[in-house]
């Protein structure tokens, strides 16, 4: 059970800093937020319930990893390098789309979306349609 500790650590991190993220959007939008009780308790989670659908597709692939890997192997040097990057993998990829959600809170003042993934795939089409919306 030792390897599981893994996760949660991770999870822990994850939880904890979408907790701060949604309070700092809260805080951002303190005009446009209804501070009843029962309001904020909705917010914390309808997000808490998202966070873990997040959470468990990062549980199946090192889950899946932990559970599958030759149990003779746990604890070598290859074990420990693959653990090691994964999880420093993961949590770099996790701040990352943190300071990303701020960014884009920013601007558009809402969490990730549709939009997000537009810009994300199709940058050229959407450049093309910036241009040609606004010509420079």
């Amino acid at each position: 059970m030792k390897r599981f500790q893994v996760l949660k650590s991770i999870s822990f991190f994850y939880i904890s800093l979408s907790l701060l993220l949604r309070i700092i959007f809260i805080s951002w939008q303190f005009s446009d937020v209804d501070f009843t009780f029962l309001s904020v308790l909705k917010i914390i989670f309808y997000g808490l319930f998202f966070d873990i659908g997040v959470l468990s597709f990062i549980w199946m692939i090192l889950g899946l990893y932990f559970l599958v890997f030759p149990s003779k192997w746990i604890e070598s040097k290859l074990d420990k390098a693959l653990v090691y990057s994964m999880s420093f993998l993961t949590i770099l990829i996790l701040v990352f789309t943190f300071f990303a959600e701020i960014t884009f809170w920013e601007e558009f003042r809402c969490r990730f979306n549709f939009i997000a993934v537009d810009y994300i795939i199709y940058t050229y089409e959407v450049l093309q349609n910036i241009n040609q919306s606004y010509p420079l």
